[in-house]
């Protein structure tokens, strides 16, 4: 559901034992009033009798869901040798990658930005406080970002590229795009697809969804036979060969349930949360 610049969606998935549905709202302007950008919850349900048995923040499900997605993408695409990353989008989603990224990878300095100084400053403040050790720097703007750093992590939702490349050298960088999620979204700019050979994403169905694809696909930049899930790397079944990298996630339902599973189980062995009888 569109009205204006938000989105309303609803994702359902089914699993093995259990189904869940993911209702969330991205409201873009909330960040300007400190508000969370992304809001809404899951429910878990089981699939023996179709009870609901868990209700979770969509937000922070969101957050685990991409980065991990993130991080995972970082340690196969990226240098193991990789001591600086920067992030573009200082946001839930970007500290989240950020943290996930600093946990698979020997990373001594994070270089970033975002449109708001709150959200740099909470960045930085969050990442000191799980990773002491690592530096967090704050740039002036994204090239500042680009220039600095040869992994890059955007978590945006700008309607247009969010740095210009006439200005940065991209060339043989690894981008993990994770912001843009309509086709009227383009994140990264054009001259980044040009250089890549290649692009990976999250999960098939995506590439109908996100302006970073489509334009790549239909301009001739990269052959739809060329954009391929990240799971066939993981699997052995295909490797990476293009000098500039890019990963691209719009977030799949069922990658949402694995989530929302894990945090269940966890919740039950921890003995945490709240029981609501539904009556």
């Amino acid at each position: 559901l569109q009205h204006d610049q938000n989105t309303v969606l609803v994702m359902p998935a089914v699993g093995e034992n259990f189904y869940g549905t993911k209702v969330v709202s991205v409201y873009p302007e909330n960040a300007a009033a400190g508000k969370p950008m992304i809001s809404g919850y899951y429910v878990l349900n089981s699939r023996e009798d179709g009870a609901p048995i868990a209700v979770m923040s969509a937000e922070k499900l969101t957050a685990i869901r991409t980065g991990g997605i993130g991080g995972a993408a970082a340690k196969a695409l990226a240098n193991s040798t990789t001591t600086v990353f920067g992030v573009i989008g200082c946001g839930v989603q970007g500290r989240s990658a950020a943290k996930c990224i600093l946990s698979v990878l020997p990373v001594k300095k994070i270089v970033c930005f975002s449109r708001t100084e709150k959200s740099t400053l909470e960045f930085k403040s969050a990442i000191q406080k799980s990773f002491p050790d690592v530096e967090v720097q704050l740039c002036e703007n994204s090239e500042a970002v680009i220039n600095q750093a040869d992994l890059i992590v955007t978590a945006t939702n700008s309607p247009k590229p969010i740095f210009d490349a006439k200005k940065v050298k991209t060339e043989g960088k690894v981008f993990i795009a994770m912001g843009s999620y309509r086709p009227q979204m383009q994140e990264l700019p054009d001259e980044v697809f040009q250089q890549c050979r290649e692009i990976i994403i999250d999960a098939t169905g995506i590439k109908k969804e996100t302006g970073d694809l489509l334009n790549a696909i239909s301009n001739g930049w990269v052959k739809d036979e060329d954009v391929f899930t990240l799971g066939r790397i993981l699997k052995g079944d295909r490797e990476s060969i293009s000098k500039t990298k890019v990963f691209k996630s719009a977030g799949y339902a069922l990658f949402d349930l694995f989530v929302a599973e894990e945090i269940y189980n966890c919740a039950l062995k921890k003995g945490v949360g709240r029981k609501i009888e539904f009556k």
